[in-house]
């Protein structure tokens, strides 16, 4: 099957899903991000990659980092990173906020065949994502605007900055010193996924000094654990699972002495994220 066979065949799946996001029931915008005193752990993404058109992906972080990955219609992605001022950051945050993007009235009906549906994340200083989407051809005024302001930061970025990258889209890559978890609870659909704070990164690095070899077989072969991810993070391990009382650093199993398996999921059921019980 072809690539613009296959993204056909994905729209008209998604489009028969009658898919639906933002809504008033889920919390406001400004309460996700709380004071802007803690902004700097507080982003806001745009993920507008087709699979047949292609797009960009653009993070602002309330640091001032800003990443945009833009990617043409071969999947091949230029991806350039830049430093602006933080409050120029944060002002997409504080419109994000006013606008209250996450519980933008998005239009219930199909998508057609070919046509992109862009998505606003939202992530809080807790950690905790929010994401709504909608189908390009509607307009939804709030989403509009946040959007346009992430597009005008990151066209600034595209002409005052040299690639970082060029190469094929690598749909999974983050930010050098992101660690992101997710809990392995669903078969057949999207596991929960999310991006742990700088202070729960040093949690988990604490959490994985010293621990001992299990001394037993151990496999991540069941549902309820832990995957998690780091990105160019010291003292983390670019891949581990956790599940049962043992760590699994590639061959490398270890026992979880410290508790790292039910601190994660502690932190899965704050965010909404743990398996139903």
């Amino acid at each position: 099957m072809g690539r613009r066979e296959a993204a056909a065949i994905a729209a008209l799946a998604l489009g028969c899903a009658m898919a639906a996001s933002g809504g008033e029931g889920e919390p406001s915008t400004a309460a996700l991000l709380g004071p802007e005193a803690g902004w700097n752990a507080a982003r806001v993404e745009q993920r507008d990659v087709h699979g047949l058109w292609g797009g960009r992906d653009v993070r602002v972080d309330g640091t001032g980092r800003v990443v945009v990955r833009a990617v043409d219609r071969g999947q091949r992605e230029t991806r350039h990173e830049a430093r602006v001022a933080a409050d120029r950051a944060r002002a997409v945050l504080r419109l994000a906020a006013e606008q209250d993007v996450l519980r933008a009235p998005v239009p219930r009906r199909p998508g057609v065949p070919d046509e992109a549906r862009p998505t606003l994340v939202v992530g809080g200083p807790g950690g905790a994502d929010r994401e709504v989407s909608k189908w390009a051809n509607d307009a939804v005024p709030a989403f509009d605007r946040v959007r346009a302001a992430v597009e005008a930061l990151a066209d600034e970025v595209l002409k005052s900055t040299k690639p970082t990258y060029v190469g094929a889209y690598e749909r999974g890559w983050r930010p050098a010193g992101t660690v992101v978890v997710r809990h392995s609870i669903y078969s057949g659909r999207p596991d929960p996924t999310w991006e742990l704070t700088p202070e729960q990164v040093e949690s988990l690095r604490r959490g994985l000094r010293d621990v001992p070899p299990l001394g037993r077989p151990a496999a991540f072969d069941r549902l309820g654990g832990f995957v998690v991810e780091a990105h160019g993070v010291e003292g983390v391990p670019t891949h581990l699972w956790i599940l049962g009382g043992a760590i699994g650093l590639g061959e490398d199993v270890r026992a979880d002495v410290h508790g790292l398996e039910a601190w994660l999921r502690d932190d899965a059921r704050a965010r909404g994220a743990a398996a139903p019980r």
